[in-house]
């Protein structure tokens, strides 16, 4: 019923010209200088009705906790390699890792070799997936709509626990080394010299499905750059925690893209973004568990879009920092991230600050998080609190940030909140200027675990202002309407922190006389589609709040917004899926009086798009 493909990679090839299938083709100018040795062969095999499961390559560890199978409903089963990696500084454990690729529904089928099961937790929650049990418990099993990446953890153990990503199948994908491309295909590749490749401008670098590289990627000074294909990235075997690169490191780049790739044992960051600017991250995988193993760290950079990523760190899943004592220099703005997993088993989900030019007054703003799942917040430092920390040091300002559509799963120790300005001992860093224009609403907590938040100033000139949280809730209890029942202790120095439950809105919709457009438009019963640069929507309102709902999609582009005629924001609506109701632009709160709401479609879209449409479903107005 099965057609197979299979893939065998030739032994000792010397350079990235040479293609996975041992032959050998011209190394483009920009691979030459980064030579590799591919050291063992692999099988790679393939559905023709849209599956690959790839394996282990041979010599790398393989789980002893785990099976996994893997087909397309009604069609046989395939094996599917397991990965045993490492997780949780603080706890080291062996944990277990497999990639797979799916075009459409796939059935996954989880055998855990250490004993029965009583349950299979599938995390995020926010996934809907529910593993039913054999009979005698040692098996599982599940059908996935689609590409996906979950956590199962039997009987809730998180440290023997199986990370299974489910990733698309890329028909555009290169398949062999050519100008522009450096290919590595199914095997280990082992980077030589100082281990690190160097990528060049107008590169795309493929790791197809069963591919390792142990090595590192950089690429800085350059311009439309893609990291792309379902192979493992893995610097532990040349690089320590003390070091000074990241998985992926990009430096003073643009219109660079991230699709599909896993990083295990990222040892100074699974990515870093420095002075870079027009950087799209999509389905990035991550497992890290050493020392300053954040996942993703973005400095001094600006326009950034991550979204359906999983992290799972021993520091920081997401940092964001002006400029740092290592890297950056200048402001960071316009930073968004969607639907996206962060896994801390150490520090936060999210860290803004605490960084910025001591004396410079930079800035870090606009910042979105949206349909975010943080699985669990561990720490007990009092100077590294919250799942989702704002900490403004060395004379920064942290404005205009915005977290939507948030679940805090677990709190083993510390707190969900964090907005200080403050110093930082152990960085020798100043007070921070201010944290203002801050939105916490629709955020579920835990019902149990962890301390009181905390929201607090420094100096009568160096405070918090305008910081509200609605609609934010313990997961068995109604929306706290005030600071002791959201558990938010307000220190000094604060102005306009307020609670409030989930606001009433009314909608503009397409059919409304009140939205006003120009240029080509089409419209269908619920919505307005146009691909055509420079057309816009216009919606007068009067009220203290909006909030654009629409479309994101593989074909979507960049959308300039304007407010009272003043532009405020570029909102990326690319996602590697289709996705209709999402939030793409929130005002914030504002004046209670009449406003001006414009979006223009500026043509232009990021390096992983294919298209730059846009589509509007409805404005949503608090009055």
């Amino acid at each position: 019923m099965t057609a197979k493909l299979v893939t065998m990679i030739a032994t000792f090839g010397v350079a990235v010209g040479l293609t996975a299938c041992g032959g050998s083709s011209s190394p483009s100018p920009a691979a030459t200088s980064s030579a590799r040795r591919t050291t063992v062969a692999t099988e790679t095999v393939a559905d023709t009705s849209g599956l690959v499961t790839p394996q282990v390559p041979e010599g790398e560890a393989h789980s002893a906790s785990f099976d996994v199978r893997a087909r397309v409903p009604g069609g046989e089963w395939r094996d599917v390699g397991v990965y045993a990696t490492r997780v949780d500084l603080n706890s080291p454990s062996t944990v277990a890792m497999s990639v797979l690729q799916s075009d459409g529904p796939v059935e996954i089928q989880v055998t855990h070799l250490n004993g029965p099961m009583r349950t299979l937790p599938a995390r995020p929650a926010s996934a809907a997936v529910t593993p039913t049990l054999s009979a005698d418990g040692r098996s599982a099993t599940f059908t996935l709509p689609g590409p996906t990446s979950l956590s199962l953890e039997p009987d809730g153990d998180t440290h023997d626990n199986l990370q299974l990503f489910v990733n698309p199948i890329d028909e555009r994908a290169p398949t062999r080394s050519g100008p522009g491309v450096m290919y590595y295909g199914p095997g280990v590749h082992e980077i030589p010299g100082d281990h690190i490749v160097r990528v060049p401008s107008n590169t795309t670098v493929e790791l197809a499905a069963g591919a390792l590289v142990h090595g590192a990627f950089r690429t800085e000074r350059s311009r439309n750059v893609v990291f792309g294909g379902s192979g493992v990235i893995d610097p532990s075997p040349y690089f320590d925690s003390e070091g000074d690169t990241a998985g992926i490191f990009v430096n003073q780049a643009s219109n660079v893209g991230i699709k599909d790739v896993t990083i295990l044992r990222g040892q100074n960051g699974g990515v870093t973004l420095s002075d870079a600017t027009d950087v799209v991250i999509e389905n990035l995988k991550e497992i890290n568990a050493d020392r300053y193993s954040d996942g993703i760290d973005i400095i001094s950079s600006n326009h950034v879009l991550i979204d359906n990523s999983f992290l799972r760190t021993s520091d920081d899943s997401i940092a964001i920092w002006a400029s740092s004592p290592w890297l950056g220099s200048g402001d960071t703005s316009n930073i968004t991230v969607r639907n996206t997993t962060l896994w801390p088993d150490l520090v936060h989900g999210v860290l803004v600050g605490p960084f910025g030019k001591q004396g410079a007054g930079e800035s870090i703003s606009g910042l979105d998080f949206q349909g975010i799942d943080v699985l669990q917040q561990t720490m007990s430092n009092p100077q590294y609190q919250g799942a989702l920390a704002l900490n403004a040091g060395n004379d920064l300002t942290i404005q205009n940030v915005r977290f939507d559509d948030v679940r805090i799963d677990r709190i083993a120790d510390g707190y969900p909140f964090d907005v200080r300005v403050f110093t930082n001992p152990d960085y020798r860093t100043t007070p921070g200027k201010q944290i203002r224009d801050v939105l916490f609403r629709n955020v579920v907590l835990p019902s149990g675990g962890g301390g009181n938040s905390k929201v607090s100033g420094y100096s009568a000139d160096r405070t918090v202002s305008n910081v509200l949280f609605e609609n934010v809730r313990r997961i068995d209890r109604p929306a706290a309407a005030n600071a002791a029942a959201a558990g938010v202790d307000v220190g000094p120095f604060t102005s306009n922190i307020a609670f409030a439950a989930r606001r009433i809105t009314a909608a503009v919709s397409v059919n409304s006389p009140a939205l006003r457009r120009t240029g080509r438009w089409t419209r269908s019963r619920t919505s307005f589609l146009s691909r055509a640069p420079r057309s816009t929507l216009t919606v007068r309102f009067n009220g203290r709040q909006a909030r654009v709902i629409g479309g994101l999609g593989p074909a979507n582009g960049k959308v300039d917004v304007y407010l009272d005629g003043r532009r405020v924001r570029t909102i990326d609506t690319y996602s590697g899926r289709v996705l209709t109701g999402q939030l793409l632009f929130d005002t914030g709160v504002l004046p209670a009086r009449a406003h001006t709401l414009k979006l223009r479609l500026t043509g232009r879209r990021n390096i992983l798009s294919r298209g730059a449409g846009f589509r509007l479903d409805r404005v949503d107005v608090v009055p």
